[in-house]
C-alpha cells in the first residue's frame, strides 16, 4: 500500500512495533504513527564493533535476541510492524531473522520516501554528493551471516548514491570486478534521482572493471529486488558463494534480507559496512509506503 499520508494507509491495532533512531522529519512521523497503532513500540539499535543489540536501552548480545523476544511474549501470530525508515539495515536483518526464527514469518514494514536529500555543496558540479553518512565501521559481520569471501564468489551490489561505499568494498573485501554485478533504483523515487547514482559510481566500475551489465530493481519495491536475487542465486556456479551487498535504498535493503533470511541457504551472506547516518539527511516527506510480508 502507499499514499501521501498515513491516513491513506490501513489502519491497524499492532502488538509490537519496532523503530530506530530518529534522524529527521520523515523518521519522526514513522516513529510516531507506528507508536500510536501499536500497543508497545520499542527502540532496536545495533553495534556493529562490539556485537551488542540494544532494545529500549537494554543491551544484549544478538545471540539472546530470541529469548528476549519470547520474554516479550511475541508469538507467531501477534500484530508486528517494523519502522525501516528509521532502522538500519543492521537492524532490520536482526529483527527479520528473530522473527523467521519465532515463526512470526508475516508482518507490515513501513517507510517513508524522503522529498529531497541534503546537499552540502551549492557547486554546480558537485550536485550530485549527497551527505548522507558520516563514517563506517567497515564491513563487519553481522552475526549468523558471517561467511568468508573468496576470488571466485559472486557479490551483487545494491547501489544508491555513495559510490565510495562501493570503492571501499573493493579495497577492504577483495572484490572481483567480473564477478560483481551492480542493481540500480529504476525507476527512483524521483526522476532524475537514478541519474545521481549512476553517474556517482562510473569512476568505481571503470578502476574496477566491473562488467556494464547492470540490473534494474524499482527503488522502492523488496519484491523485485527478492525476485532478480532469486535469479542471480539460481545461475551461480556450484562452488561459488553468493555476497549481497545493501547500499542503495532501504526498500532495496528490505528485499535483500528477506531474500537472505527466507531463502535459508547457507552459501549467501549479507555483507554491510555499517555507515553512521548523518543528522537531518533528508527533508519533507514523499510518499508512505506500507509493505505487506506474507509467506
Amino acid at each position: 500500500e502507499n499514499g501521501c499520508s498515513s491516513e491513506q494507509l490501513s489502519q491497524i491495532d499492532y502488538d509490537f512495533a519496532f523503530c530506530g533512531d530518529v534522524i529527521d522529519e520523515r523518521c519522526a512521523s514513522s516513529v510516531q504513527y507506528i507508536t500510536t497503532t501499536s500497543k508497545c513500540a520499542l527502540k532496536v539499535t545495533y553495534d556493529a564493533s562490539q556485537y551488542i543489540i540494544n532494545i529500549n536501552n537494554k543491551e544484549s548480545f544478538v545471540d539472546d535476541i530470541d529469548m528476549i523476544f519470547t520474554g516479550l511474549g511475541i508469538v507467531k501470530t501477534s500484530k508486528i510492524i517494523l519502522d525501516c525508515t528509521s532502522l538500519g539495515v543492521a537492524e532490520l536483518l536482526i529483527l527479520i531473522q528473530t522473527l523467521f526464527s519465532l515463526e512470526c514469518k508475516n508482518f507490515d514494514v513501513l517507510y517513508v520516501e524522503p522529498h529531497r536529500y541534503y546537499t552540502p555543496s551549492k557547486d554546480f558540479l558537485e550536485r550530485r554528493r549527497f551527505s548522507l553518512s558520516k563514517t563506517t565501521a567497515g564491513f563487519i559481520a553481522i552475526p549468523g551471516h558471517a561467511l568468508s569471501f573468496e576470488n571466485n564468489d559472486k557479490a551483487v551490489v545494491l547501489c544508491g548514491f555513495e559510490g565510495e561505499r562501493v570503492g571501499r568494498a573493493f579495497e577492504e573485501l577483495a572484490l572481483q570486478g567480473k564477478n560483481c554485478q551492480l542493481i540500480f533504483g529504476v525507476p527512483p523515487y524521483t526522476i532524475g534521482w537514478d541519474m545521481h547514482s549512476y553517474l556517482n559510481h562510473l569512476s568505481i566500475i571503470e578502476t574496477n572493471n566491473i562488467s556494464n551489465e547492470f540490473y534494474y530493481c524499482a527503488a522502492a519495491n523488496p519484491l523485485a529486488i527478492y525476485e532478480k536475487l532469486s535469479l542471480i542465486y539460481a545461475g551461480i556456479e556450484r562452488d561459488q558463494k553468493l555476497f549481497i551487498l545493501p547500499l542503495g535504498t532501504k526498500p532495496m535493503a528490505l528485499g535483500a534480507c528477506l531474500f537472505k533470511v527466507y531463502s535459508n541457504k547457507e552459501d549467501i551472506s549479507i555483507l554491510y559496512d555499517h555507515p553512521v547516518r548523518n543528522d537531518d539527511r533528508s527533508s519533507d516527506i514523499a510518499k508512505w509506503n506500507l509493505y505487506r510480508i506474507i509467506v
